[in-house]
């Protein structure tokens, strides 16, 4: 692998595994700490299409005077303590968050908060935290949902994160992060009458705004009223330690609510079937399926409230092989559905192709579909914070691939023209060839046969008969590419599922790090496996930008392995990943450049000799890494200092 040697000058925060220039050594006992400005998160991802989604941090930043969290639930301050406070609402949503992580801990002995249990819980107290708060880090037009009434609706979207510091009373110890936890507040966009092509056009100025914050508050944004609430957060985390056959496991609670004066009240969750009905129930339901083909296949149908649940969980790593997150899957079979009349459909063209749209129209089965972890928007860092474990891209890879979609259903409404037929939640391009790790047909089943993979990239066998994942080694896996060849028991309890399956060899004398480790002793943890190779200069990229020599937990270090740092020696995150991290050759990501299912593009961030910033194509270019190795995707391994 021929490298470009940049010979770095400084590194600036590599998610959760690089080298962290801002923390200093638990050995020092010096006050006179400083923080490294190369630590500091400086490029900033700017929006290419604020006409649907708003996810630039500056822009953010300016909208949250007017749409933070605790204005728009009626009540102040900046903390989660102030908000808990002020806002009867949102003590209601904390309580909400107790109960279903409260239920967890009564069925499953092993499972509280800390790093002492095998089974780590969501610590409902940051949610009344003096360190904590809520980032506004997204803010979607959702005009494509007006199937359900009105000109469909706009969603804010609001991170939790939380600022503390290793030395009480010292602010160069200070610790940045976010949590795995999101709010949406949802409000409706009336009807204009004009079958929503004045609201549209609304949005479209958007698109040459001067000031995108200015021209939202006052355009499109204008006299919005919330009236729903969701939230989603990880409930729960197994290290791999516990699960080394999966590399981990974690569920995400979601859950939705009516916001009215009178508080909040728990509400189904859309097009989500409870998957205890009776045989009577399912029948009924089959007979809708029957009815509504049409609207199934176009991505308009809503799933009568009958059927619903008001909660559930989606399930990850390998969340594509996962019953849990298939809700229509667990109460139907292919031949259940095999007499329906398919030959109209677009979309739809099998019964197989007809549950995946059916699952993936669900909230968890949407949530697990190419996403980070069980999130489509976590948010992009924002500018000039030290986020020591910082993502390069804040959207999943079906956020990012679903945009254009949404900006051309968009385009047709403000003309009147045709609605556009929605497309499978985890292959947004569906027409077009599918870019690396995009979900692909394996020609075991005709509903995915336009599913295929651009040049250079070949549809493998990851853990699923009929999709594969489109890689990048055609005889065997290349670095970055799926290293495990497995299946997964089909359960709808997420933890007695059991994986089998085995190792491949990697090509170019790569190693394959697998869920339970690799023969160089490197740490587990890695979903479906991943090849990589050791390499020397941080930030080092090939010459075709796929691939990036990132640092990755290795279990060495002085403190021996970032386990033990974090754990026995209780020290602070930012310290354990600065002394643990390996070189080494992995799969290179960025805004264009998504991960395989399971991983997310941890951000690396070289500079020049001459310390000026690359191109910014080349400064946002991340490396994919586990979820679980990101600390701000994780339940465990955060103290909040007092």
């Amino acid at each position: 692998m021929r490298l470009l040697n940049l010979k770095l000058t400084a590194l600036a925060a590599l998610a959760a595994s690089a080298v962290l220039a801002c923390s200093t050594s638990p050995a020092e006992d010096s006050d006179e700490e400083t923080v490294d400005e190369g630590a500091l998160v400086d490029v900033a991802v700017a929006d290419e299409s604020p006409d649907v989604l708003i996810k630039d941090a500056r822009t953010l930043t300016k909208l949250e005077d007017r749409f933070g969290l605790a204005k728009m639930l009626r009540g102040s301050g900046v903390t989660v303590k102030e908000l808990h406070d002020a806002s009867p609402i949102y003590r209601d949503v904390v309580a909400s968050v107790a109960e279903t992580v409260n239920a967890l801990k009564a069925r499953d002995k092993s499972s509280g908060v800390g790093t002492a249990f095998a089974h780590r819980l969501f610590d409902a107290r940051w949610l009344s935290s003096p360190q904590v708060r809520f980032e506004l880090t997204g803010i979607a037009n959702r005009i494509d949902l007006k199937h359900r009434g009105g000109c469909g609706e706009v969603h804010f979207v609001y991170r939790l994160a939380y600022t503390t510091y290793s030395k009480p009373g010292n602010t160069a110890s200070r610790i940045d992060s976010r949590l795995p936890m999101t709010l949406n507040l949802l409000a409706p966009l009336p009807d204009d009458g004009q079958g929503c092509a004045t609201t549209a056009s609304k949005w479209l100025t958007l698109r040459s705004a001067p000031d995108v914050a200015a021209a939202a508050a006052a355009g499109p944004l204008a006299g919005l009223v919330v009236n729903r609430l969701e939230t989603n957060f990880q409930l729960v985390r197994w290290p791999a330690t516990v699960r080394r056959d999966m590399g981990g496991h974690a569920e995400y609670a979601l859950r939705a609510f009516s916001l009215d004066p009178s508080g909040l009240k728990p509400i189904p969750l859309d097009d989500t079937p409870r998957t205890n009905l009776s045989a009577e129930e399912k029948a009924e339901l089959r007979e809708w399926i029957k009815g509504n083909l049409a609207a199934i296949d176009q991505g308009t149908a809503t799933v009568p409230t009958k059927f619903l649940a008001q909660e559930t969980v989606s399930v990850a790593p390998r969340a594509a092989a996962r019953l849990g997150n298939k809700p229509f899957s667990a109460l139907f079979r292919e031949s259940d559905l095999s007499d329906l009349p398919l030959g109209g459909t677009e979309r739809v063209r099998s019964a197989g192709a007809l549950l995946h749209r059916l699952d993936g129209m669900t909230c968890n089965g949407c949530h697990q579909s190419r996403g980070i972890a069980g999130f489509h928007l976590l948010g992009e860092e924002r500018v000039g914070t030290a986020r020591l474990n910082a993502l390069a891209v804040g959207g999943s890879a079906h956020l990012m691939e679903i945009v254009p979609w949404r900006k051309q259903f968009l385009e047709a409404t403000s003309k009147r023209g045709q609605p556009l037929g929605r497309p499978h939640a985890d292959r947004p391009n569906e027409l077009v060839a599918g870019t690396y790790g995009s979900h692909c047909t394996l020609g075991k089943d005709v509903g995915f046969a336009a599913w295929a993979c651009a040049p250079g990239l070949f549809c493998k066998d990851v853990n699923d008969d009929t999709l594969g994942h489109c890689l990048a080694g055609e005889k065997a896996p290349a670095i970055g590419d799926a290293c495990e060849a497995s299946r997964i028991t089909q359960t709808l309890d997420p933890m007695v599922d059991r994986l089998t399956g085995r190792d491949l060899a990697c090509g170019g004398g790569a190693n394959c790090s697998s869920a339970h480790g690799d023969v160089d002793k490197l740490n587990g943890g890695f979903p479906d496996g991943t090849c990589r190779q050791n390499c020397t200069n941080l930030g080092d990229l090939s010459a075709d930008k796929t691939v990036i020599c990132g640092g990755v937990p290795s279990g060495g270090g002085r403190f021996g392995g970032i386990n033990k740092c974090l754990f026995e020696l209780k020290m602070p995150f930012t310290v354990c990943l600065e002394d643990d991290a390996r070189p080494s050759l992995i799969r290179a990501c960025g805004q264009k450049a998504p991960c395989r299912d399971d991983y997310v593009c941890a951000r690396v961030l070289p500079r020049g000799r001459d310390g000026k910033e690359l191109e910014e194509k080349d400064a946002t270019m991340g490396a994919c890494m586990p979820p679980y190795f990101v600390f701000q995707g994780r339940v465990d391994g955060h103290v909040l200092y007092e």
